[in-house]
């Protein structure tokens, strides 16, 4: 006899419809997807910012959602983000308040999502240096104009997930300047996004060779 020819057993039946559809229908409940979210804090000349510094994630419409702090290679690592569009806020001493140029999606397909933010050093009186911390910061590291060009379409290109060109603006850079950190730092990432975890650890130890600040 059916449990639903009762009028009881009917109104069993509909509540555990209503309240578990997923054990009825054989389905298991799915939580909603998560991605881990890199945040790169960098100086202007590439240089990974310093530790402490206050990293914000905010929704798309600038609501806090959670912080970290930079680690020592002005890095912050927020281990599950749920898939979304948000944005990031920087702060810290002796830095200039830093918000992302635009909001930025997380999208539950991704392996690991890594977003890059620049930053300025706060001016103090007498500092007459404007936009010359740069170009004096990249001269005392010996680092090419050509191979900064090429890093930076590089960084660009991983931006727009186009890993194929940022792999070789990376590749050029480093022909250029082969002790380049960001570049081969870029390389890791690279690999990474690839699902070669084995390369990208490789290039990761290589960029802390070459500038131990990564």
């Amino acid at each position: 006899m059916s449990i639903f020819t009762h009028p009881q057993n009917s109104f069993i039946a509909m509540l555990v419809l209503a309240i578990c559809p997923s054990i009825v229908w054989g389905q298991s409940a799915t939580l909603p997807s998560t991605v881990p979210l890199l945040v790169k804090v960098l100086y202007e000349n590439d240089q990974p910012a310093p530790a402490m510094l206050r990293v914000r994630l905010l929704s798309s419409t600038d609501l806090y959602a959670t912080e970290l702090y930079t680690d020592e290679q002005g890095q912050a690592k927020f281990p599950a983000v749920r898939a979304g569009k948000y944005n990031v806020l920087i702060s810290g001493a002796n830095i200039e308040e830093t918000h992302s140029p635009g909001p930025f999606y997380l999208q539950s397909s991704e392996p690991l999502h890594v977003e890059y933010i620049y930053i300025k050093k706060k001016k103090t009186l007498g500092d007459d240096s404007k936009s010359g911390e740069q170009s004096v910061s990249r001269d005392e590291l010996g680092i090419p104009g050509k191979a900064h060009d090429e890093n930076e379409r590089g960084l660009v290109a991983l931006e727009k997930k186009e890993y194929g060109k940022a792999e070789e603006h990376f590749k050029k850079a480093i022909s250029i300047f082969p002790q380049y950190a960001s570049a081969l730092d870029g390389l890791g990432m690279v690999a990474m996004f690839e699902g070669n975890e084995v390369m990208g650890e490789k290039f990761f130890k290589k960029s802390i060779e070459a500038n131990p600040k990564y």
